[in-house]
């Protein structure tokens, strides 16, 4: 199936074996050697053996099995996700993580560069193979060639129209018309997708000025690709004061819990934040998350 020169590169990919494997209903296990034109068997890296038939079949989503886990730093905290076009240049530069997730990275840029856009590549552990085929969140490392996020400081310069639909498709909600014009951003954090977005105010807490979260949008496709997670990643890296709110029937509460210092709940909003740890401030934070004006409609059978 596969064909190699002398050297033992892979030239040629005869997938019609898998194929007919797969018409079978049958899961085709693959051993890597490779075979030359004269006949002699090569022994194959397995890494080169995946190369080559993703290079052939471009699959959607390319599974690497690690006792590990995923990829991790020098303390051995897991990367949850990695937007290449984002973060790999920092991330390999930072040289934070261990040698292996380091190699590993490297060789799985190398790997999505030739595969469609929409493709991915993600390292879990065995016991976890199930979660990470069948369910939508996944475990380990999911890795995908990402797209870049625009950093502005107003909405000059922004089509405020293709985010305001990426609003209110989000939140299902109509936006006022006067959002844009009224609303003065401290940061605005924007996929060049325009598929996912977070936009920052500064809000006067205790006497100074601290960030606020006022909108953290992210379609589904987009949060299936990780960009979502690439924003968020990347705001929090360079505003680590923060403190936000969201309905209490918002269905990414858990994660919103998952990321914050601590929260407060009322009967209508949840209030996190971030890197606070004064208890007058943080009581003026709250106070101010609840009394901030609604920026999105309510669907007319709400009102």
């Amino acid at each position: 199936m596969l064909e190699v020169d002398e050297s033992g590169a892979i030239i040629h990919v005869d997938d019609a074996a898998l194929a007919a494997s797969a018409r079978a209903g049958a899961i085709p296990v693959v051993s890597p050697f490779g075979e030359t034109a004269s006949g002699q068997i090569k022994n194959l890296h397995a890494n080169e053996v995946t190369h080559a038939l993703s290079q052939q079949l471009r699959p959607h989503k390319v599974v690497f099995l690690s006792s590990r886990g995923g990829l991790r730093d020098d303390s051995g905290s897991l990367l949850s996700a990695v937007n290449l076009a984002e973060d790999y240049e920092r991330v390999m530069a930072e040289g934070r993580l261990d040698p292996s997730s380091h190699r590993t990275l490297g060789s799985l840029a190398k790997l999505l560069e030739v595969l469609p856009p929409t493709s991915s590549a993600s390292v879990t552990s065995p016991a976890h193979l199930a979660r990470e085929l069948f369910t939508h969140g996944g475990s380990g490392t999911l890795v995908r060639r990402g797209e870049r996020v625009q950093v502005h400081e107003s909405f000059d310069g922004i089509d405020t129209e293709r985010l305001r639909a990426l609003l209110e498709e989000c939140f299902g909600r109509k936006l006022h018309p006067d959002y844009f014009a009224a609303k003065k951003p401290y940061r605005i954090y924007l996929a060049e997708s325009y598929r996912a977005t977070a936009i920052l105010t500064l809000e006067q807490v205790g006497g100074s000025a601290v960030p606020y979260l006022d909108k953290f949008a992210v379609t589904p496709e987009a949060q299936g690709e990780g960009v979502g997670g690439s924003i968020w990643q990347r705001m929090r890296r360079e505003v680590p004061k923060v403190f936000w709110r969201a309905r209490g029937v918002n269905p990414i509460n858990g994660w919103y819990a998952q990321q914050a210092d601590g929260l407060y709940k009322t009967d209508d909003f949840w209030v996190f934040w971030c890197k606070m740890h004064d208890f007058d401030e943080i009581r003026a934070a709250v106070e101010r998350a609840l009394a901030m004006p609604a920026t999105l409609k309510k669907p007319p059978e709400d009102q």
